[in-house]
């Protein structure tokens, strides 16, 4: 049986732990857990680690990671920015509470975290258009704020139709329906209601941009899809949802640029972490050496 470069990584790292149990081994071998998938595994690990080791901040990135990739997104993010408060330039629990942030349409917060990271990485573009999109998302959340807040000003000091205020010559008056909303009658030539959601307001072709750039092409098409339910007549997001052709399950990027651009980020990444996984087998050999008698 062949067995994969991973499982023979995790075997590895799980030897070292068996031989130091109340060392820092913990880590590396959980973070190579929740690679695998095996995320109640990881975790058990960790919670039981970073008990041991409280102020180990790379055993609480990876606790952090672990419990946003089980849907434990409150305590994920309790972990995450107990790291910052420590370790403000700390690369990785930014970027995952950045990413939260964003996922969770908390601009704000999105785009501080991403212009600090854009402050760590000055040369890394990602960043900084990922802050300008969390900016654009955040202003029209605010215009949309402010229509609505018009929009309700407007009904309460408008008479209610239905209840009896007589529309102009030549319009005819709404009707209510069973549960006493104001319906237009067909040929009114008035629309119906606005189907709108919250939220909405934020959807900006930038915003699918960023989705592309950061491979989420499922995301992305979805955005294309409601923008293109709120506004038939734009031929410019017709023409991206055609683009962008059929999202399939590995939502791999399909434009070349937009690819090359991902795969060199996540080359970066893939370097990244395994310069950290070096780092920690070099830091456990040494606390390993320092041990022995």
């Amino acid at each position: 049986m062949t067995v994969s470069p991973l499982d023979e990584r995790i075997r590895v790292c799980r030897r070292r732990l068996e031989a130091a149990p109340d060392s820092r081994a913990f880590a590396p071998l959980a973070d190579l857990l929740r690679q695998a998938g095996r995320i109640p595994e990881a975790l058990a690990l960790l919670e039981d680690g970073v008990a041991r080791h409280p102020d180990f901040h790379g055993g609480l990135v990876i606790l952090g990671h672990a419990l946003l990739d089980a849907g434990r997104l409150a305590h994920a993010e309790r972990v995450l920015t107990r790291v910052l408060e420590h370790d403000a330039d700390n690369l990785v629990a930014r970027r995952l509470l950045a990413e939260r942030a964003r996922d969770a349409g908390h601009w704000s917060e999105a785009a501080a975290h991403f212009e600090y990271l854009a402050g760590l990485e000055p040369d890394n573009g990602t960043w900084t258009a990922a802050a300008a999109a969390a900016r654009e998302c955040l202003d029209a959340a605010g215009e949309a704020a402010a229509v609505s807040g018009l929009a309700e000003g407007d009904e309460a000091a408008s008479p209610d139709p239905v209840g009896g205020a007589t529309p102009p010559a030549g319009e005819t008056a709404p009707v209510a329906d069973g549960a006493g909303r104001a319906v237009e009658p067909p040929g009114s030539g008035r629309p119906g209601p606005d189907r709108r959601q919250p939220g909405d307001g934020l959807i900006t072709l930038t915003l699918v941009d960023i989705y592309i750039a950061q491979g989420y092409r499922a995301k992305a098409l979805a955005a294309l899809q409601r923008l293109h339910e709120l506004a038939p007549d734009r031929d410019d997001v017709r023409e991206r949802i055609v683009a962008l052709g059929p999202v399939t399950t590995d939502d791999a990027p399909r434009d070349g640029t937009v690819a090359a651009s991902r795969n060199e980020h996540l080359a970066a990444r893939r370097a990244a972490e395994k310069r950290s996984f070096a780092d920690w087998i070099d830091r456990i050999r040494g606390d390993e050496e320092g041990a022995a008698p």
